[in-house]
């Protein structure tokens, strides 16, 4: 293998796993099988260079099954030709993939700058690796990792609608695209073609072509920023011919940037999802309030995602009712919210708890089943104990990685170093399936009691 390639393919393994903390990282061989390691340096030094895979996540053991995951390290899409075309026009795609990516990620800031961008022979690796890992095993960081769910999908929804041929700016054959392979996504057990190894499919070589310089990592939070603020402004049209069958309202493609504090956004996904749960416990039943329902969730999605996007998800909330709106009354809810002006909104109604409680007629059976009432001080208290959680789980990680790799240091030691009581501590080492040789720690102890004792 040429020194540059080894050089790439050490890079590319040190920067997706550099959080890693113990956790096996498997590499697979087409046809061959699969190997794993905790020792990344055993995984980057394979000799053998064609059709080899390596793990984007990390495990408790060997192998690479879903239900061993132990540390998510990243999002990652797999952009390629799903269909069979010559080399030469799959190359002209990837290259035409490459300049609308950079147009979305440098021109118009609608994509984050990716960690690594691979060149696998059929297609493209885009890779948004994390600052820190999320520890997963056995259910742990629940919340952070439906959060990275969330974020995985909602990105990739962005990067199939930049990828749309009426949407880019390439002057000679716009639909000379990639596609993203949606089967990826959200899929824990994926890997991933290690550069500097050979697409023996393809005739060519896995290299990395981004970056140049330092790689760049990222929390939840700051991807979270390009998800949940659209750029848009809403144009007065008039109303559309009445036999048209779509909902069509113009929008211009410039505006402000409409930016949400991290609770604002939480607030109302938990409002969304709370109409969601009352359409499908009401088994999509109107009940009298179709209309408030549709103008309410509108109002709410319209916020998160957006103009365009929020039609759409506006339609597809209608059509879930056994008996929906008409089109019309759909473009009047539309309309109606665009329309609103307030002191300090626009766009957007401020709704309350009673008010949607009132008008959406929600039974107290519907609040105590579904958690309906969502309130700032409620959601506070929720985010706070997440907080807690994810900091004591992070502590309670460490410990455990820390009992891990010193086995010669007694508990009472490390209890002691970390600030715990020594009941805490085999309770975080139970939970982890650490044990001892108990012949080590008791006499120490009985030791130290005796000292204790004496004086």
């Amino acid at each position: 293998m040429a020194a540059n390639a080894r050089n790439e393919q050490q890079f590319f393994i040190r920067t997706l796993h550099h959080a890693n903390h113990g956790s096996y990282v498997s590499r697979f061989l087409a046809g061959k099988g699969q190997y794993s390691s905790t020792n990344l340096a055993e995984i980057e030094s394979y000799d053998e260079n064609y059709n080899t895979y390596v793990s984007l996540h990390s495990f408790s053991r060997y192998g690479r099954r879903a239900e061993d995951i132990r540390e998510i390290t990243c999002i990652y899409y797999d952009l390629d030709m799903h269909e069979k075309q010559p080399m030469s026009y799959i190359e002209e795609c990837t290259e035409n993939t490459l300049q609308v990516l950079y147009d979305a990620i440098y021109g118009d800031e609608e994509l984050p700058e990716p960690t690594i961008i691979t060149r696998t022979g059929r297609g493209l690796g885009l890779f948004y690796v994390l600052d820190r890992s999320i520890a997963c095993a056995k259910g742990r960081n629940a919340g952070q990792v439906e959060f990275w769910k969330l974020i995985y999908r909602r990105m990739g929804e962005k990067i199939k609608t930049i990828l749309v041929p009426e949407n880019n700016r390439l002057a000679d054959d716009p639909e000379a695209l990639l596609e993203l392979d949606e089967r990826v996504i959200c899929d824990v057990s994926r890997v991933t073609r290690m550069p500097g190894t050979w697409n023996q499919k393809a005739g060519k070589e896995c290299r990395v072509v981004f970056p140049e310089q330092k790689p760049r990592y990222y929390s939840l939070k700051e991807l979270s920023a390009y998800i949940f603020s659209e750029v848009y402004t809403a144009e007065k049209t008039e109303d559309p011919p009445a036999e048209k069958p779509k909902v069509i309202i113009k929008r211009e493609q410039s505006g402000k940037i409409v930016e949400f504090d991290f609770f604002l956004k939480a607030f109302l996904q938990e409002r969304i999802e709370a109409l969601e749960r009352l359409q499908a416990f009401r088994k999509g039943k109107g009940i009298g309030c179709r209309d408030y329902m549709c103008f309410t969730y509108y109002n709410h999605v319209k916020q998160l995602y957006g103009v365009d996007q929020a039609i759409n998800m506006l339609v597809s909330f209608n059509n879930a009712y056994e008996v929906s709106l008409p089109e019309s009354e759909i473009r009047n809810i539309v309309r109606g919210i665009d329309r609103c002006a307030g002191d300090t909104y626009e766009g957007h109604y401020k709704l309350t708890n009673e008010w949607i409680v009132r008008n959406l007629k929600v039974s107290v059976l519907e609040r105590d089943v579904l958690d309906f009432d969502v309130s700032k001080r409620k959601l506070q208290r929720k985010m706070a104990h997440q907080d807690t959680v994810r900091v004591r789980e992070e502590r309670n990680r460490e410990i455990a990685e820390y009992i891990e790799c010193h086995p010669e240091e007694i508990y009472a030691s490390i209890a002691a170093r970390f600030g715990v009581s020594l009941r805490t501590l085999k309770s975080i080492a139970k939970e982890a399936g650490i044990r001892r040789n108990r012949k080590v720690e008791k006499p120490i102890e009985i030791e130290r009691q005796g000292k204790e004792r004496k004086e």
